[in-house]
């Protein structure tokens, strides 16, 4: 009875881990999507983090034709063919209330996700034999975890790194807050993430971020460096985005056909198969000059402060946040330093419990 049962409990331990792997998709290419678990991470300085001046990428694609479609947002100065349809819908439904149009411009609209490089050391605290390199991704559109882990490090939040859309309160430095560098490779803390579900809807998520800080930082060990050499990717270049305004021209028509197939409304105006040409940017509204000149003077007065005052503060606050990696050639001479050092902790003193 002894040995069925240790046979059953091995089986039932083996199926546990596939399950475990399956659903965390782990074995599919370097990117995993975080699910319902409890992580165990190392965050690393992604190449090109001076370049583009983030530590993680923002990807933006539509969920089109039941799948993800990554294509430039703009082609020779104009709106990609389906961002540009949905803005119509959008106009549409606010001058209409129509709430089923509504729900199938918000189904296909640009959204984004956060892509981090890591070593995934465990999962709902049970570490791994080694730790795996990857390509972490926050699927949340609003860069729920993203926005945390700026929080941790007093680093601005980017909604979108290609637009420089920046969270202006994500900006301010407290003063009295103890700010964490994560991406430090000599003497940073290793982080555990876990995403939980609060409701019933898709988006109502959240995410518990905590750096262990209980042992102190920590220098990745030579067998991490090895791991990280002969794995490491470019997340800002790792999605392919469709650069042939035909092949976007070609996905929208195939959506929109598929709607006139699907509710029978060939003749309503939401869906116009002929209505796949560009229009061009949507116009700014003509500043109206204003004839006191002191208002002038004024009105210019506030933001030139304000820019002067940021590019004050810059390098006090990535002083202040450890970003002390200046390119990706430095980042390499640093893992090299680990792998030759002497004192740098060895694979078998990783413990995180």
């Amino acid at each position: 009875m002894s040995n069925l049962l240790d046979e059953l409990r091995n089986d039932m331990i083996e199926a546990s881990e596939e399950s475990k792997g399956q659903s965390d998709d782990l074995n599919n290419g370097v990117k995993f999507k975080l699910g319902f678990n409890t992580y165990i991470v190392r965050l690393l300085p992604p190449a090109r983090m001076k370049e583009k001046k983030c530590f993680y990428a923002t990807h933006s694609y539509n969920f089109i034709n039941d799948e993800q479609f990554f294509s430039l947002k703009k082609f020779d100065g104009k709106i990609n063919p389906i961002d540009n349809h949905v803005k119509k819908m959008f106009e549409q439904v606010k001058a209409t209330g129509d709430k089923e149009l509504e729900k199938k411009a918000s189904a296909i609209k640009r959204k984004r996700n956060y892509y981090f490089e890591v070593l995934l050391l465990g999962i709902n605290d049970e570490m791994f034999d080694e730790p795996i390199y990857k390509v972490m991704i926050d699927t949340t559109n609003r860069g729920l975890l993203a926005k945390k882990l700026c929080a941790i490090m007093g680093v601005p939040f980017f909604k979108d790194i290609e637009d420089k859309w920046v969270d202006k309160e994500s900006k301010k430095i407290d003063t009295d807050k103890e700010y964490i560098n994560l991406l430090d490779i000599k003497s940073g803390y290793d982080v555990k993430i876990k995403k939980t579900k609060w409701g019933e809807k898709n988006w109502e998520i959240d995410f518990d971020v905590i750096p262990l800080t209980k042992k102190g930082p920590r220098s990745l060990t030579k067998r991490e460096v090895e791991i990280i050499k002969e794995n490491r990717v470019d997340i800002f270049s790792i999605e392919e985005y469709v650069t042939d305004i035909q092949v976007v021209k070609e996905v929208l028509k195939k959506w929109l056909e598929n709607q006139i197939q699907k509710e029978d409304i060939a003749e309503s105006n939401n869906y116009d198969l002929n209505d796949l040409s560009f229009d061009n940017e949507p116009k700014t509204p003509k500043i109206v000059e204003k004839t006191n000149k002191e208002e002038k003077k004024n009105a210019g007065a506030v933001p030139i402060k304000q820019e002067a005052k940021t590019e004050k503060n810059k390098k006090q606050e990535e002083k202040d946040t450890g970003f002390d990696i200046e390119d990706d050639e430095e980042f390499e001479k640093m893992l090299e330093e680990i792998e030759s050092s002497e004192n740098v902790a060895d694979d078998d003193d990783l413990d995180l419990d």
